[in-house]
């Protein structure tokens, strides 16, 4: 399950009177889970701030009524993941020699289609599952995979700004 849908739901529980046993636990494991997301992910070489971009997400989940808008909370978290994505990627290659950036671009085309193949499970997996939540899930999925390649990205770039190994 995506860390964002987790910390949504945890927060629509605590409020839940079905929850009231465990109510005092679930703020703070949504702090927990708050700090190991966005604690040191954030690259200042990067235009964009990927705490935000969660940030968004988790407050929109947390206000959505249904699942569609859960599900259309997860689309602007994908569809800004993606920028940032867009954005990481000629910030990285900047930073490296031409012959890296060649190792850039074919990490990336094999990236791409380790996503599509991922996407393509995901689909079938999810596809048998009968339950709005596995919409949800499905979504949250999809938009890990971009995030955590954004994030491993924007990591690699501020280790070689640290080390300035231009």
């Amino acid at each position: 399950m995506g860390v964002i849908v987790f910390m949504a739901f945890m927060a629509r529980c605590s409020r839940s009177r079905r929850a009231a046993g465990v109510a005092g636990v679930i703020p703070s494991l949504l702090g927990l889970m708050l700090g190991v997301v966005v604690s040191g992910i954030a690259s200042p070489s990067v235009r964009a701030d990927p705490q935000a971009i969660d940030a968004q997400t988790t407050t929109c989940l947390d206000q959505a009524m249904d699942t569609t808008a859960m599900l259309a909370c997860l689309a602007q978290g994908s569809q800004a993941w993606e920028r940032e994505l867009e954005r990481t990627l000629p910030a990285l290659a900047s930073r490296l020699p031409p012959q890296d950036q060649r190792v850039l671009e074919a990490s990336q085309q094999r990236w791409q289609a380790y996503r599509d193949a991922q996407l393509q499970l995901l689909g079938a997996a999810f596809g048998r599952m009968d339950g709005s939540l596995y919409r949800v899930l499905h979504a949250s999925d999809r938009l890990e995979i971009v995030r955590a390649r954004t994030l491993g990205l924007a990591g690699l770039i501020r280790l070689l700004d640290e080390q300035d190994l231009r």
